[in-house]
């Protein structure tokens, strides 16, 4: 039996560190741009060269394996020295490969990332084997073992097996959590209505959540006594997701999340509204936090946990990652997650009812 079966991509990430980035703001009317530039027909000097597993799909598999949980992971990898790197990484955490596929007519996936001196990062990603993942390769009969199902971001002919995983996964009750990506998104709130019904949680960013329902989130003030000045960054705002919220849950997921960067993340399930603020750390690079984040919450969840708990668990997870290169090095065992929460006691979720006004938030709504 598994605690979890996760699905989606893997691959080798190879991050490359360099000083000369620098970062380009290009203003227009309504929006700016940033870019990551380097001078043109220069040979850039390069610090170092880090060789990490990546990937929405593995990421998960392996924060849900350091938390204890019996884990297995379904993906499509390339008859490559990559691919046996990845199987091995695998194995090597205790996640169960017997759903994993390999394939000759394309190499595993592989991103080369860049990172710029502000902790953020450009992507190049060759997909790979991972879009070649289709619902034949599935043992649905051994699916059935498990009690939860992740869906993270399906790309390529992968994007395919949405609607059969979460049809199996519905009429077999097992319970779906889903983190989706660009395709998934591309297809509306209509088109991701039978998705949502059968979730149980779904999580996304701001951005993807204005995307999907067509709103904006305006801001929102709050008390800067709430929580330490560094947490805050010194703006004493917070995105009001509410309404993004509240349209997401009322068509059937029972856990609405949406994260906001260096905002915190907001949760809500019908009847309260849960804001979360980071964690006091200075990220080096970013990749993978959203990853850890969602798995780290959804973890909580199989583990029965309440979603304020759940909330802090993941931010935890969160910070962690971000403090080290590649999604992966950073994610914590449970111990490891309880020692950054002992560690910063002052900062919690603060939570409100649906009935609490529009007023800003005040430590009257402090919660813990």
């Amino acid at each position: 039996m598994f605690d979890v079966v996760t699905l989606g991509g893997a691959t080798v990430d190879l991050f490359i560190r360099t000083p000369a980035s620098r970062i380009i703001s290009v203003k227009e009317a309504l929006f700016q741009q940033d870019y990551l530039a380097f001078e043109y027909g220069k040979k850039i000097y390069v610090e170092d060269v880090i060789y990490t597993m990546g990937g929405g799909g593995n990421n998960t598999a392996v924060a849900f394996a350091r938390l204890g949980l019996r884990t297995a992971f379904i993906g499509c990898i390339g008859q490559d020295e990559e691919g046996r790197k990845i199987l091995m990484a695998l194995k090597t955490e205790g996640i169960r490969t017997d759903f994993v596929s390999r394939v000759t007519e394309q190499n595993t996936g592989l991103s080369m990332i860049i990172n710029s001196f502000d902790g953020e990062r450009t992507v190049f990603s060759f997909r790979g084997a991972n879009d070649k993942l289709t619902s034949s390769m599935i043992n649905w009969d051994q699916l059935l073992e498990t009690s939860w199902l992740y869906i993270p971001s399906l790309s390529g002919e992968a994007h395919a097996i949405l609607a059969d995983v979460v049809r199996f996964a519905a009429s077999n009750h097992i319970k779906i959590a889903c983190n989706p990506g660009a395709q998934q998104l591309s297809l509306g709130l209509d088109g991701l209505e039978y998705v949502l019904k059968a979730c149980e949680v779904f999580i996304l960013n701001k951005e993807e959540a204005e995307q999907l329902t067509g709103k904006r989130a305006p801001h929102r003030a709050i008390d800067p006594a709430l929580v330490p000045i560094d947490v805050m960054r010194g703006e004493p705002w917070i995105s009001d997701v509410r309404e993004l919220l509240t349209m997401i849950h009322s068509l059937g997921v029972r856990i609405v999340v949406i994260t906001d960067g260096l905002k915190g993340a907001h949760a809500y399930d019908g009847s309260e509204y849960s804001w979360m603020p980071v964690y006091p750390y200075h990220p080096i690079d970013t990749l993978g936090a959203g990853d850890a984040f969602a798995a780290t919450f959804v973890a909580g969840r199989i583990q029965g946990k309440a979603i304020d708990e759940c909330l802090k668990m993941a931010a935890a997870n969160g910070s962690s990652v971000v403090r080290s290169y590649g999604a992966q090095p950073g994610l914590c065992t449970a111990a490891g997650i309880e020692k950054i929460i002992q560690l910063h006691v002052e900062v919690g979720p603060v939570r409100e009812s649906e009935t609490t006004g529009k007023e800003p938030i005040t430590r009257s709504l402090l919660w813990g």
